[in-house]
């Protein structure tokens, strides 16, 4: 179980805080995607098959080859779409590995399975979905508030005059 608490930077008068419930999406391993694999990730792992053998990870960037080939990534190169972070590191913090602009934050901050399944339901009041926006965190990151999706996110305006 992972507790963490990540506070992002103060742009335009807006913070961006995001606090975790402490509870993971993979915290509990069952299949409840139906994947035949109990990761959670949705990805049904050939090289994890329990037939004692193993697919190989021919580049070492912790994907198998077979998961390689299913991604699309390139199984003799770690980093396939050369934005510096591997293909298992991007697989790992829930980044497209073929897409060199979409990347875990440099900060470490968590990015969650479900943003690209956002659907903003509101005008911006308490318990609404809020619309996708992004602000520049400390590391020079764009950080997009769907990203947290798995967190609980506050957000505090100011204005100077």
């Amino acid at each position: 179980m992972r507790h963490f608490t990540a506070a992002l930077a103060l742009v335009g008068g807006l913070a961006l805080v995001s606090a975790c419930n402490g509870q993971s999406a993979y915290d509990e391993y069952e299949d409840d995607d139906g994947d035949d694999d109990d990761d959670g990730n949705g990805i049904f792992n050939p090289g994890d098959d329990d037939d004692g053998i193993d697919s190989p990870d021919s580049d070492g960037d912790g994907l198998t080859d077979a998961e390689e080939e299913a991604l699309g990534t390139d199984p003799d190169n770690p980093d396939t779409d050369g934005d510096g972070w591997t293909d298992g590191e991007e697989v790992d913090g829930n980044t497209d590995p073929n897409l060199a602009a979409d990347h875990p934050y440099q900060g470490g901050w968590p990015i969650g399975a479900c943003r690209d399944q956002i659907q903003p339901n509101g005008n911006n009041r308490p318990g609404d979905i809020a619309q996708q926006f992004q602000l520049l965190d400390a590391y020079g990151d764009q950080v997009r508030l769907h990203d947290f999706c798995e967190n609980e996110v506050v957000l505090i305006g100011a204005a100077f005059w």
